[in-house]
């Protein structure tokens, strides 16, 4: 994440452009983890783990530079494909996820749906890390569902 002084607050313009960027080549949505043991045998968790997740992945190293400064986060560069243009993956999480989808929201055409769910995902979040209730778990795998029918390719 860039320092604090990097970070600015982005006008209703930027973020209506924020918001296209994240329409047109963004994710909004809910990944599934696996439950998963070590080595050893002993379980890492031992059942399906959901993180809500806002990514924007492109070709302009300049644009995942705007969204980190604009919006916080991260960006990587992933793997380079022969012939190809190196291509970037900017992403945020937690409460600052939370933060630009609310900001974004009202501007978003294609995502909003997803974005909702996001939404209503992180309401469900408290401070108990992996050991949540059955009843958490079922509305999270809930959550999960409605937003990868959303975001089903051809959808």
């Amino acid at each position: 994440m860039p320092p604090e002084e990097l970070i600015y607050k982005p006008s209703q313009i930027m973020l209506a452009y924020l918001a296209g960027i994240v329409d047109g080549e963004g994710c909004v949505g809910i990944e599934c983890m696996a439950p998963c043991k070590k080595k050893d045998g002993t379980w890492i968790r031992k059942h399906n783990y959901y993180t809500p997740r806002l990514t924007v992945v492109n070709t302009n190293k300049i644009l995942m530079f705007t969204l980190m400064r604009c919006l916080g986060g991260t960006f990587d560069e992933r793997k380079k494909l022969s012939g190809r243009k190196p291509c970037y993956r900017w992403h945020v999480f937690g409460e600052k996820l939370e933060e630009d989808i609310k900001n974004i929201l009202p501007y978003l055409q294609i995502k909003y749906e997803q974005a909702q769910l996001v939404l209503e995902f992180r309401e469900t979040v408290g401070k108990t890390g992996w050991n949540v209730s059955e009843e958490v778990l079922q509305k999270r795998h809930q959550l999960y569902i409605q937003c990868r029918d959303l975001n089903k390719v051809g959808s």
